[in-house]
């Protein structure tokens, strides 16, 4: 077959020996050789790798989708929506991711009512992708704190429910701490002191701009400056109350923001003798029916030495026995009824001791064996 030449320059041509007039004749050669040209066919061997290429791809399709399980990823710690007036509603944007590789559905409920939004409540998130749920959160009255605790229930295999907690404070104006002044059980001698403190809802100290007022004779009142080392409103039991409890109400006004808040105070004056337990339960031996002996102690708060035991105001089916001493200011005492069955009911018992003026009681809860 001849050369085909297209498009040649013409003095190539001339310097070839060829004629112009043949450049016709070998471009229509040309093209009858371009029309009879066909791509080469795919040989088995591409045929075979291409099917197995395809049937890999749909197998790990398959295995995503079948095995395949969704991921979900919630705030570790409570999600704090500030400070708020009464009343208002404080909303945030709480992020739920979807780390595993299918998607994730999911349904949301609120532990009380104080969650007024919560959008939205189902859905679905795709793998990889995170979507943020509207919560919000009504304040209550001054002084309160809502703790809302949101419940996810979703496909999630590990675990089904999840939860997070959205928190909300509606600060008072006036903040008194400790809130309740409570000094227990103390002694006719005794007088302890509490300091209150008052602060704003910033923390900072208000104690030169509050008022006071307690109407109880039964407590002292008196105010720490606030350059002093821990200012506030120092409560004081007064000595020598009856015996007996005592309470009383400390108010503190904040002309300021015309607002108040009250103190209860609280004390248990028990003489200088003192008993422990105040209660105790005689019961049965399971083995033998006979009663069991109970000990009770009884013993001066002051560290002075007790008289003896001289009176005792009890029924006579109950046996109060003096056994051994506490050291100087105490006295063990052994109770025992003669028979459970006569005695099924409380008892109050009184002790009375020698050069004592004051007398102590216990109350005794019998019990039948079982």
């Amino acid at each position: 077959m001849g050369t085909i030449i297209i498009g040649t320059h013409r003095s190539l041509v001339n310097g070839a020996g060829l004629h112009l007039n043949c450049l016709p004749v070998l471009s229509l050669q040309a093209q009858r050789l371009v029309g009879h040209w066909r791509a080469p066919r795919p040989g088995r061997a591409v045929c075979s790798w291409l099917v197995g290429v395809a049937c890999l791809f749909g197998i790990l399709i398959c295995s995503l989708w079948l095995f395949a399980k969704p991921r979900v990823a919630l705030p570790e710690s409570a999600i704090n929506l500030g400070p708020g007036t009464p009343g208002q509603v404080l909303e945030a944007l709480v992020p739920i991711e979807n780390r595993g590789w299918a998607p994730l559905k999911f349904s949301l409920s609120a532990s009380c009512g104080g969650c007024t939004v919560l959008e939205p409540k189902t859905g679905r998130i795709w793998p990889g992708s995170t979507l943020r749920v509207r919560v919000g959160v009504a304040l209550g009255a001054e002084g309160t704190r809502r703790d809302v605790l949101i419940k996810m229930t979703s496909n999630d295999p590990r675990p089904a429910e999840t939860t997070f907690r959205v928190v909300a404070e509606c600060p008072a104006p006036v903040i008194a701490s400790p809130p309740r002044v409570h000094f227990g059980v103390i002694s006719v001698a005794d007088a302890p002191s509490k300091v209150v403190r008052v602060t704003n809802a910033t923390g900072e100290s208000i104690v030169g701009s509050v008022e006071w007022e307690c109407a109880s004779p039964d407590f002292t009142i008196t105010t720490k400056a606030e350059n002093a080392d821990d200012p506030g409103f120092v409560v004081a039991v007064q000595p020598a109350l009856a015996r007996g409890r005592h309470e009383a109400v400390l108010r503190l006004r904040y002309p300021a923001q015309n607002r108040s808040v009250d103190v209860p105070i609280s004390v248990e004056i028990a003489g200088k003798i003192r008993v422990a337990p105040e209660t105790i339960t005689v019961q049965a031996d399971r083995a033998t029916g006979e009663p069991v002996d109970a000990t009770v102690l009884v013993w001066r708060s002051d560290g002075e030495p007790l008289g003896k035991l001289v009176a005792t105001e009890a029924p006579p089916e109950l046996i109060i026995e003096e056994r051994t001493t506490t050291g100087k200011s105490g006295r063990r005492l052994t109770v025992r009824p003669r028979s459970l069955r006569e005695f099924s009911y409380p008892v109050h018992v009184r002790l009375r001791f020698e050069s004592e003026e004051e007398s102590v009681s216990f109350t005794i809860n019998p019990l039948r064996s079982g």
